[in-house]
Formats: C-alpha cells, sequence, structure tokens
C-alpha cells in the first residue's frame, strides 16, 4: 500500500488544477458521460477559436492531463482530459510554441495510457505528432522542445517494452492481454524493434539536452540498452555503464527515485557483465 497520496477518484475537486471555467466544463461532462467526447473535441477547438478560452488555458489542461495520469489510478481520466485539450491545440497557429508544445505533451501522454493499455493507434497518432514537432521545433529553433519531444518519443517506445529478463516474454504478453480489443494489438511493434527505436529517438534527445534534463536522457538509454541486452542484443559491455556514470553526474539529489533506479541499473548490469 501507497502512502502519502488519496487515490484519484476520491479527491476533493480543489486539488485537481483543471481550469474551472469552459473547458473545465467539457472534461466534467465527458467523465460523466463518455460518448460526449466526439461532440465536446469539437467544442474545444471553437472555445479556442472564438478567444472564449485562452491559449494558457489550452496549456494548462494539457498539464492537468498529465499530473491526473501520474496519480494512483488516474490515466483513464488524464486520457479524456488529454484528448480535449489536443482537440483545442487544432485551433492554435501551427507556427507557435504553443502548438509544439501541446505536441509534445500528446506525446507524454500517450506515453502513459500506453503503460496501462495497448493501443496501436494511439501509439501511431503520439508517432506522428511528435515527429511532426521535432521537424517544427528543429525549424524554429526551439532545442528545448526538440530534446524534450525526442525523450518522450523514447520512452513511449522504451516503458511499454520494458519488462524484467527473467519473465520478460510472460510479462509482455500479460501487458498485450491488457488491449481493449485484438485491434489495439494489431501493428504494435515487436520488442527489439521497439527498443531500437527508442534508443534512435533517445540519440536525437541526447544531442538536445543539457543538465539534468540530460542526465535523465543517459538514464533512459541506458535502461533501453539494458533491456536490449537483455533480449540479446550485442551491447559494448562499457557502454550501459558509461551511460550511467555519465547520467549519476547530472542528475541532482532530490530526483531521488531516478538516482536509485540508475544505482539499480549500473549495479544489475556489473553483476551481468561480472557473470559473463
Amino acid at each position: 500500500m501507497r502512502f502519502g497520496r488519496k487515490p484519484f477518484a476520491n479527491r476533493h475537486r480543489g486539488d485537481d488544477p483543471v481550469d474551472e471555467r469552459g473547458l473545465r466544463g467539457l472534461v466534467t461532462l465527458c467523465l460523466r458521460d463518455s460518448g460526449q467526447l466526439p461532440e465536446a473535441k469539437v467544442t474545444a477547438k471553437t472555445l479556442v477559436t472564438d478567444g472564449a478560452v485562452s491559449t494558457e488555458d489550452v496549456l494548462s489542461l494539457s498539464r492537468a492531463a498529465i499530473w491526473a495520469m501520474e496519480q494512483d489510478d488516474g490515466w483513464p481520466v488524464g486520457l479524456v482530459i488529454g484528448d480535449i485539450a489536443f482537440a483545442a491545440r487544432a485551433a492554435l497557429p501551427r507556427a507557435g510554441a504553443a502548438y509544439r508544445l501541446l505536441g509534445c505533451d500528446r506525446v507524454e501522454i500517450a506515453h502513459l495510457a500506453l503503460i496501462h493499455r495497448p493501443d496501436a493507434n494511439l501509439l501511431r497518432e503520439a508517432t506522428l505528432v511528435g515527429a511532426q514537432v521535432l521537424a517544427d521545433a528543429e525549424a524554429a529553433g526551439d532545442t528545448a522542445t526538440l530534446g524534450s519531444t525526442a525523450h518522450r518519443l523514447g520512452c513511449l517506445y522504451l516503458d511499454p517494452w520494458s519488462h524484467s529478463a527473467q519473465g520478460y516474454h510472460d510479462e509482455h504478453r500479460l501487458w498485450l492481454s491488457l488491449a481493449a480489443d485484438d485491434a489495439a494489438v494489431a501493428g504494435l511493434p515487436e520488442p527489439l524493434d521497439a527498443l531500437h527505436r527508442a534508443d534512435v529517438y533517445l540519440r536525437v534527445a541526447e544531442e538536445a539536452r543539457t543538465g539534468p534534463a540530460l542526465g535523465l536522457t543517459l538514464k533512459a538509454r541506458a535502461q533501453c540498452l539494458a533491456q536490449l541486452r537483455d533480449l540479446g542484443a550485442v551491447i559494448a559491455e562499457r557502454t550501459i555503464e558509461d551511460l550511467c556514470t555519465r547520467a549519476g553526474r547530472l542528475l541532482p539529489p532530490e530526483l531521488v527515485e531516478e538516482r536509485l533506479a540508475l544505482e539499480t541499473l549500473s549495479y544489475s548490469h556489473v553483476s551481468t557483465a561480472a557473470g559473463s
């Protein structure tokens, strides 16, 4: 049992950071009746077009979606919030920074959703959105969004395909069994393909990021290569160790969970190498 966090469904409304105006009303409507979501998406776009809600309102809604998905049982709620924010994004100018940021958020929302439930359509959508953001960010010289989006794309293809070395295939089959239907898994990449793609994106992020953000990307790359190694890919002996070392120098002490995961990964790599 976890302590310090209430179940998402039992939180008081005052704990929920979603904006109280028009977009909040659409979210509430859709949480009561999921059949209202298609119409709510159209309305969200109209609200932005008519100036009834601001760009910052849409950005706040998108951040709230990610916040919700990071709670213990909040991912289905977060996905609904994210769908409405993403629909509102369509009314914003593509050349604007907010459009890129919301696209980056969409990749993260898909990443968090796929951890819980396979969804090939959501994966394809997020990949296309992310690729568009990368191109737009590069053209705009927006290195920060380019790096964040590349990192999130890497995690999109890393985390859902990450399992223990001993029980990888059983755990992967269990994850696939959580899909809503057969169509949701049709077209999903095989583990090796997904992980190789993750590393490609994480390499792009590695070139674009600095400081603690770079540390998180290096940690993710180390995890990705460890997963590939566990599945039989040939990885240079020092590559994972070097990534762990570089990440450890950049991650601040307050990122306790990330540093603990890094130390566990580094120890696991050393133990595996020593036993080979």
